[in-house]
């Protein structure tokens, strides 16, 4: 089994706080009206939580897909998306994961890649019922309201 690429705690702890101040700057360049938000604040969207059961859900799809067809699942694309336009609105960020297939190994870190990245399974059939079924899976919880605030990732502050 391959080894999952992993970040040293310090360098996560730089990179989930230069999230922060990124978001937050973006967030206060491009609302003149609304309040400002300060990248260590509740405010600031973080990431999300995955519940594990879902994932297994989702690989049990996959493997039922790759029995199934020749150009396999090899992995899973995450959008980021909004419940509504609205720019106040700052608690219904999440991410909907989506079956890729076919497409090249990942590379931790590609500058110009040429290869193809897959495609997205939006749909799969459903052979025992019959139908055509959405496979874009929606079961994330977006931070801060399901994070570790007491995290070294969460804030910068102590």
């Amino acid at each position: 089994m391959n080894k999952m690429p992993t970040v040293p705690v310090q360098k996560a702890i730089e990179l989930t706080t230069n999230w922060r101040t990124f978001y937050a700057d973006i967030y206060n360049d491009s609302t003149q009206n609304l309040k400002k938000i300060d990248p260590d604040g509740q405010d600031v969207f973080r990431g999300f939580r995955i519940p594990l059961d879902d994932l297994e859900q989702l690989l049990e799809v996959a493997k039922k897909f790759n029995a199934e067809n020749s150009e396999k699942i090899n992995s899973v694309r995450a959008y980021l998306v909004k419940d509504t336009e609205d720019v106040s609105r700052l608690s219904d960020i999440h991410i909907i994961l989506v079956p890729v297939v076919g497409g090249k190994e990942i590379e931790p870190f590609p500058l110009q890649s040429v290869a193809p990245h897959g495609s997205d399974l939006l749909q799969m059939e459903n052979k025992t019922l019959g139908v055509t079924e959405s496979v874009i899976y929606d079961f994330t919880t977006p931070c801060p309201t399901q994070c570790d605030p007491e995290s070294e990732l969460y804030s910068s502050e102590p």
